[in-house]
């Protein structure tokens, strides 16, 4: 990892002078196209706003924070801003959407006080848009109380993608509500109490903005918005207090310096410029931590959705330990209730698959007291001692990875712990995987072994929800532009089976969900019998994919209808496509993003009928082109080796 901070020049002030004078100071993107106008009042506020190639993006919005000792959110003084900082850096990801990362921007800190108490405001304005975060620079082991963020969003009148923040059960908030498919902005939440989730996705004037957070630290809550923007305000909200059954506070507590998250909004004029960033992990802390050279991102053999009860059967984790050796997937998971296992035991599992040559994952319920989830093994992770001798045991019996399930809440307190596994889990060298979890915040950048994260509704719905089936197929083409933005997203794609509320999308849209959805570790969903009888085609794509990529590109697409994506792996590249509407969708693919020489082209279409494929094999060229017709919530996935 290269980070290099240049420091030159000033920012420009508008309106300077003593305390009680306004300030405004424009804070631009390294190419200009985005500025950032920041303000300091005369009553000693703070607000920004956000201009792209001269369009207002975000109007003017408050800014500050209360704590329990100081307001930090009016009756400011300003101090002084340091000089800019011109930052250059690269980096290299374990996984993601690509892995050689690099990133330009230039870096603002403006020094404030209330009374005698300090706070300072960081700004990162990059050419795909923008972060700021707040910072308590003094020294202090005090306790104090963050009772309450008052930054917003203001947003002009457009289009949104975005998700209702989740109700308090025993199961969530876990990121599983359904995105509401470009509603104007304003538009109250389906669930009024709670308001909306991370991610949110805008169109405004043609140009494209999404909003998150990134590196929420173990000492701050992870946040959402409220349901009063009816005027197009959203404005920072804490997690909800009967999150994790009541356990823990809503309000963070820390100890001095602290540091709040990155409110990151990537902004541009095109949704290619959305689907690319990598703000997210540009934010986070670079890996501190060691060598990380034996994390290994890959697929996954995986039981649970065709037969839920099997990870407590010898016998089948045999025949999914056997589907990936066939199919040369690097793992098996053996998901809940493993530790009840009839007929033989994990022990067994474990040396039939290292016989095999494949590697073991394991799954963990995350309670603790706050969840009351009876799925088994659990209260092994909560606790610091009894994690670490399960650690312990995972290393010595050589377990790869483990999936941690179950954590259903924002607060502090469970940012902490899924923060404390990955630090316990790195020592060990054990790969991670979060389920029923908080959003991706730039964790993988961090910690390298976090290769996946669910918070998502995915396919394991056709198992529960009787209204997945019809919205999936606009699901699918939504959650590229949101979800997958911000991290890694464990969908577990690729299910053929109709299972209790068969899907409405075609077989090749279900292969495609391979290539469009983007997670270190992919769990392949149906059952060995499936995938064994799958036609040539397919089950030589499937065999071959990758999950880690060197690059990827948005071809085309557009929230709720379609998407067309290019991902690279060496000198290889894989297109996915998928059309979420009632009617046929015909693409024409421009292959000039491919070297030079001749390559071999693998076309996997939608059949006759949704239930089978149409595939074909040609030689191309970065100067053809290919044209395919995808069937109505139809699909198809492409091959190109060099």
């Amino acid at each position: 990892m290269k980070r290099t901070f240049v420091v030159t020049g000033m920012i420009v002030l508008l309106f300077a002078g003593c305390t009680g004078k306004k300030h405004v100071w424009k804070l631009y993107s390294p190419d200009s196209a985005l500025c950032v106008e920041f303000l300091h009042t005369g009553e000693g506020t703070l607000s920004y706003r956000a201009i792209l190639h001269n369009d207002t993006m975000i109007h003017l919005s408050p800014m500050g924070i209360v704590r329990n000792d100081a307001d930090f959110s009016g009756n400011l003084s300003f101090v002084q801003a340091d000089p800019v900082k011109h930052i250059d850096q690269s980096y290299v990801m374990k996984s993601g959407k690509k892995l050689k990362c690099s990133s330009h921007a230039n870096g603002y800190t403006f020094h404030f006080r209330s009374g005698s108490k300090k706070m300072c405001v960081e700004f990162y304005v990059a050419n795909d848009g923008m972060a700021f975060r707040y910072l308590f620079p003094e020294k202090d082991t005090a306790r104090y109380v963050i009772t309450k963020e008052c930054t917003a969003f203001s947003i002009p009148s457009g289009k949104a993608w975005m998700a209702p923040y989740d109700k308090p059960t025993q199961w969530s908030p876990a990121y599983e509500t359904v995105y509401q498919n470009g509603i104007p902005v304003g538009t109250p939440s389906p669930y009024r109490e709670e308001g909306w989730a991370f991610p949110m996705l805008f169109e405004i004037n043609k140009k494209w903005m999404l909003i998150t957070e990134s590196n929420t630290p173990e000492n701050y809550f992870a946040a959402h918005v409220n349901n009063d923007s009816a005027s197009g305000i959203y404005y920072v909200c804490m997690p909800l207090a009967a999150e994790a059954a009541g356990l823990g506070t809503p309000e963070p507590v820390s100890s001095l310096p602290w540091t709040t998250s990155w409110r990151v909004i990537i902004l541009s004029p095109s949704l290619k410029g959305i689907f690319e960033s990598t703000l997210v992990t540009d934010v986070a802390d670079p890996c501190t931590e060691g060598d990380f050279s034996w994390v290994r991102p890959g697929r996954v053999a995986w039981s649970w959705w065709s037969d839920p009860g099997s990870p407590r059967q010898y016998s089948t984790q045999k025949e999914f330990i056997d589907l990936a050796h066939e199919m040369g997937w690097e793992y098996v998971l053996v998901d809940a209730n493993w530790n009840r296992m009839e007929g033989g035991t994990i022990e067994d599992v474990i040396r039939y698959a290292a016989e095999k040559g494949i590697n073991v994952w394991l799954w963990y319920n995350s309670g603790g007291p706050h969840n009351p989830v009876t799925e088994a093994p659990r209260d092994r992770m909560y606790d610091a001692s009894a994690r670490e001798k399960e650690m312990q045991w995972l290393s010595q019996q050589g377990v790869k990875g483990i999936k941690v399930d179950f954590f259903g809440s924002d607060k502090q307190i469970l940012n902490k712990l899924s923060l404390d596994i990955l630090r316990d889990a790195a020592r060990h060298k054990i790969m991670v995987n979060f389920h029923g979890c908080t959003l991706p915040k730039g964790w993988s950048r961090t910690w390298p072994h976090l290769l996946g994260m669910e918070a998502v509704k995915g396919e394991e719905c056709y198992m529960f929800d009787s209204l997945y089936p019809s919205r999936a197929p606009y699901l699918n083409t939504i959650y590229p532009f949101t979800r997958n933005v911000v991290g890694p997203m464990d969908i577990t794609p690729v299910g053929f089976t109709f299972q209790r509320y068969p899907h409405q999308t075609t077989f090749a849209h279900e292969l495609a969900l391979a290539v469009v959805c983007e997670s270190g570790v992919v769990h392949f969903a149906d059952a060995a019998k499936v995938y064994r009888r799958l036609p040539a085609g397919p089950k030589e794509f499937l065999k071959a994919i990758p999950v880690a990529w060197d690059n990827s590109i948005l071809l085309e697409g557009y929230p709720g209808e379609y998407i067309v994506v290019a991902r690279k792996k060496d000198q290889d590249w894989y297109i996915g496509a998928l059309n979420s509407t009632d009617k046929k969708k015909e693409i024409t693919i421009v292959l000039d993003f491919l070297g030079a020489g001749t390559y071999n082209a693998l076309v996997i279409n939608d059949g006759e009928k949704p239930s089978s494929f149409a595939s074909y094999r040609q030689t191309v060229t970065a100067s053809d082109t290919l044209r395919q017709t995808m069937l109505p919530r139809g699909g198809f996935a492409i091959q190109i080796l060099r």
